[in-house]
């Protein structure tokens, strides 16, 4: 029986409207689930489900759905389970968790271990879930940086000040990532709905781009014609900067210096998850992208 009806909960966060869009254009009957104190009203043609994110509620706001994708972010991570509990009472047939992000399988910097226990113990609860109600399937997705979102937003983590002309390199510059724009990502979940049961209930990884902090500021330099400014930072000292940040409970710059880290380090080799046009982003449709072609997106909406 194929997926027709699509909750997204985060409706309204970084990676929220784009998933609607997505879901709306490939002919999914589109909810964005938010929180009953909130104003916000999504596009035309989507419905909006408010509620208090209590499991009773929860459960009655997904019920007749099909699907439900999170996309929550930080700020919601500690209902995640909460949100499969309710998923699975309400008949949910595929949930795919707000795991969005970064790739710890090869390692993970000090300081930031919890991430990714956190995250397993979210997919084997959700696994155990499938495994108890055969009707209820699940997808995890990775996509490593959202590289058109995190140049414009953070340039704390991609080293890149776009508002000012200026590039801290992590290091030489030249460790590579695998990184995948927002649309892209719309795609990816696209895929993941139309994909029969036998083919999910497990992780999937995929990336439109594979680049370094070199390639993007000679791609930005190209293509704006403009000066950069350019200094270079030791990874060790951002890893001191970041522990240091943690301690004085400034999370966020903390988050954004160990994941600099975690990717950007020379030689670590913890950046790449996929590769494009390969594996899973053959599955899902996920296109190869150049990184000037990333580049001229993000100067034509933002620069």
């Amino acid at each position: 029986m194929s997926i027709e009806s699509v909750a997204v909960i985060g409706a309204s966060g970084h990676l929220g409207p784009t998933l609607l869009l997505a879901l709306q254009a490939a002919g999914f009957e589109v909810s964005a689930v938010t929180r009953a104190s909130s104003s916000y009203e999504p596009p035309a043609g989507i419905r909006v489900i408010r509620t208090d994110f209590s499991l009773k509620a929860l459960q009655e706001s997904l019920r007749g759905q099909d699907a439900v994708v999170s996309a929550i972010g930080d700020a919601g991570l500690d209902i995640q389970m909460t949100l499969v509990d309710a998923a699975v009472a309400a008949g949910v047939r595929r949930y795919i968790p707000s795991n969005f992000g970064a790739d710890y399988s090869r390692g993970v910097v000090a300081g930031f271990e919890d991430t990714p226990t956190a995250k397993k113990n979210l997919l084997d609860y959700i696994g155990a879930k499938a495994t108890a109600n055969l009707s209820f399937t699940w997808a995890d997705l990775t996509t490593g940086l959202w590289i058109d979102w995190a140049l414009v937003h953070t340039p704390e983590l991609t080293g890149f000040d776009l508002a000012n002309n200026t590039v801290s390199l992590w290091d030489s510059g030249n460790e590579p990532v695998a990184t995948t724009i927002l649309t892209d990502i719309g795609t990816a979940v696209v895929g993941l709905l139309g994909l029969p049961e036998d083919a999910v209930n497990r992780p999937f990884k995929v990336a439109s781009v594979k680049t370094t902090q070199n390639e993007i500021l000679a791609a930005l330099r190209s293509t704006t014609r403009q000066q950069w400014d350019v200094k270079q930072v030791s990874t060790r000292d951002l890893l001191q900067e970041g522990h240091k940040q943690l301690e004085a409970g400034d999370i966020w710059p903390a988050h954004m210096s160990l994941i600099a880290v975690q990717l950007f380090e020379d030689g670590a080799g913890r950046g790449v998850h996929a590769e494009p046009g390969k594996g899973d982003c053959r599955i899902l449709g996920v296109p190869v992208r150049s990184v000037e072609s990333v580049v001229e997106i993000i100067v034509d909406a933002w620069m």
